[in-house]
Parts: C-alpha cells; sequence; structure tokens
C-alpha cells in the first residue's frame, strides 16, 4: 500500500493547533472531537512538516513570552541583552 502524502497546511488546522497550545496534554480524539476531525485526521495534520514548523514556531513564542514574563526584574539583565558580566544581585532582608 502505497503512503499518502502529508495533508497541506490549510488555515482550518489553526483550530488544532489552538488547541494543542491552550492544553498540550489533550489526546487527538478529544481535539478531534473539539475540532470536527477523526483521530487519524488530526494524526496526519500533526505530523506533517508544514504543522510541525507552524507548531514549533508559535510554541517558542508563547515560551519566550512566558520565560520574559517569568523572569522578573531578577534577569532584566538578560532579557534587555546586557553583555559582560551583571553581578548577582543581593539576596532581599529577612526582616
Amino acid at each position: 500500500m502505497p503512503k499518502r502524502p502529508y495533508p497541506r497546511y490549510q488555515r482550518r488546522h489553526d483550530a488544532i493547533l489552538l488547541a494543542i497550545l491552550e492544553n498540550p496534554l489533550q489526546t487527538n480524539k478529544e481535539i478531534a472531537k473539539a475540532t470536527g476531525y477523526s483521530p487519524s485526521q488530526v494524526s496526519r495534520i500533526t505530523c506533517s512538516p508544514a504543522f510541525r514548523q507552524l507548531h514549533d514556531a508559535a510554541f517558542i513564542g508563547v515560551v519566550h513570552g512566558a520565560r520574559t514574563q517569568w523572569a522578573g526584574p531578577e534577569t532584566a539583565e538578560e532579557v534587555a541583552g546586557v553583555e559582560g558580566d551583571v553581578p548577582p544581585r543581593p539576596p532581599p532582608d529577612a526582616s
């Protein structure tokens, strides 16, 4: 049986991407129910190179936003891209 090519990217695939980014622990069956695809279609779409590239780009954007938000003032120098050695901040007073 010849292997079918991966589906080309369509805007409808954004619904799958959003479902994955909202809750990465969902199964293909849950994503299929939410988006109107069959579980096998969801699997083929999420394994396609075009979708993986889109997913990776979106995931990197989400991770970067979370890291800069999580970093706070302790690593603001790193976020701003300051070169060289930055002295460590003293610990806050316990009193």
